[in-house]
């Protein structure tokens, strides 16, 4: 996978282009950028999407596969694409610069809701606590 960080100064304007990385080195790497860009089409589960969450960085994706119910309108911007299984569709670059525009104007409102989405709905003890849930029942 390459991550690209964007990152920006208030004076300067810039993105950074990075590799592959290990997994082990993904929440530092994470930690550096200041909004997540998540372009796969139809992604089903993306856990790097809720790894950013969890540092507060906004997110940038498209609006189909499982990204609806993972980010929301205070936690990033969904790009609306058309849903198709027969062909992939992405949005223009001009789109996406926009969506990057809209979180960079509210930067500290969107991270906040980015990380607090994370805790709310994402956190391990309250997905363990479901789970327990769900097999007490099957094996009562």
């Amino acid at each position: 996978m390459i991550i690209v960080l964007i990152q920006y100064d208030i004076e300067e304007d810039w993105i950074e282009k990075r590799g592959a990385y290990l997994q082990k080195d993904a929440p530092t790497l994470i930690q550096q950028a200041h909004i997540f860009l998540h372009l796969k089409y139809m992604d089903p589960c993306p856990i790097t999407v809720l790894e950013a969450l969890s540092c507060g960085l906004p997110i940038v994706a498209l609006n189909n596969g499982g990204l609806p119910e993972m980010v929301d309108d205070n936690s990033g911007v969904l790009v609306s694409v058309l849903e198709d299984f027969e062909k992939l569709h992405y949005p223009s670059a001009e789109e996406v610069a926009d969506a990057i525009i809209k979180i960079k104007d509210n930067y500290k409102g969107y991270s906040e809701a980015a990380r607090n989405r994370a805790v709310k709905l994402f956190d391990k003890g309250r997905w363990l606590d479901k789970h327990r849930e769900i097999f007490d029942k099957l094996l009562a």
